[in-house]
């Protein structure tokens, strides 16, 4: 049985660069990056020759001449795409260098890049050297590959060094592109962490009296959770905030319920003035009775004089 006539081969060039469009279009919704906005237009009828350019997150990128519209769109996407990754990579490694206070999230990192890669989680080995100041170093293996970090105070603090230190050395490598991916999230997350933090600390300030403040802090443990393996990043950002180690004080649970009354308001009586009651003088009421007792007396002795009249 022969092969159908009007079986049409494919366009030489486009089978290997098919890929790149829609890479393209993954990448940038991985990356939360807007997706790409195309425009294709024709430069010339004869020979035909296209032209493509592509908008990628505030960036313009334009192809060459090509034969047809569709080699012309890859091609640009192939361009766009090797950028975008090459600046992905660069934020991904000025975020891990920012600073100590962000170096909290590394151990949590390379838990999940780990799980995401089918990968075993790197194991740690911190040691305490003699000296003066007390000082930990602490080494990762990962994937074979041993890591060391830079002396720390505490234990955990070491750590996190040693995933620092791992995380730097594998966005360079060819897997960088998913490390990237990972510490742009988890940045995300701290951030929007962060600003929550602020704004409840802005509305406590301007609490009215009589309001719960726990109320307040609920919102804030309702926070996003990135889910590893079982695992969550709540300790990671629990160190960040040594208020949310205890859910009982972010949930108000034990905090105080302060109730505050609006007084009632009664309506004044109108001022009345008083019925005029006429009191005799003290001096006109006792006479009256004084006047009596004497006429009482006075007849008390005349009995008596003429009782003792009688009886001589």
């Amino acid at each position: 049985m022969g092969e159908p006539e009007n079986l049409k081969a494919p366009t030489p060039g486009i089978a290997e660069e098919v890929s790149y469009k829609n890479r393209l279009q993954q990448f940038t919704q991985r990356a939360s990056i807007p997706l790409p906005v195309y425009k294709t237009f024709c430069e010339a009828q004869h020979p035909p020759s296209f032209r493509s350019r592509v908008w990628v997150n505030g960036t313009c990128f334009t192809s060459n001449t090509c034969p047809c519209k569709k080699m012309a769109e890859q091609e640009v996407a192939k361009l766009a795409l090797a950028d975008v990754i090459r600046k992905v990579k660069d934020e991904g490694s000025s975020l891990i260098r920012e600073g100590t206070v962000t170096t909290v999230l590394c151990k949590s990192i390379m838990n999940e890049y780990a799980v995401k890669m089918n990968m075993e989680r790197p194991t740690y080995d911190t040691v305490q050297p003699k000296g003066l100041l007390p000082v930990f170093v602490s080494s990762l293996v990962f994937n074979g590959v041993t890591f060391t970090g830079d002396t720390a105070t505490n234990k955990k603090e070491a750590e996190n060094f040693a995933a620092r230190s791992a995380i730097l050395s594998i966005l360079g490598s060819e897997s960088g592109t998913t490390m990237s991916e990972i510490v742009r999230s988890k940045f995300r997350l701290f951030d929007e962490f962060k600003s929550r933090k602020d704004s409840s600390m802005v509305d406590d300030s301007s609490m009215p009296i009589g309001v719960n403040p726990g109320e307040k802090l609920v919102s804030l443990n309702k926070r996003k959770e990135v889910e590893v393996n079982g695992d969550t990043v709540n300790d990671t950002f629990a160190s960040l905030d040594p208020t949310l180690e205890n859910p009982s004080v972010v949930q108000g649970a034990h905090l105080p319920l302060h109730e505050f009354r609006k007084p009632r308001l009664e309506p004044l009586l109108e001022a009345t003035a008083p019925p005029i009651v006429f009191v005799p003088p003290a001096l006109e009421l006792s006479l009256p009775s004084s006047t009596s007792g004497k006429k009482k007396n006075r007849k008390k002795k005349k009995a008596k004089k003429k009782m003792l009249v009688d009886s001589q």
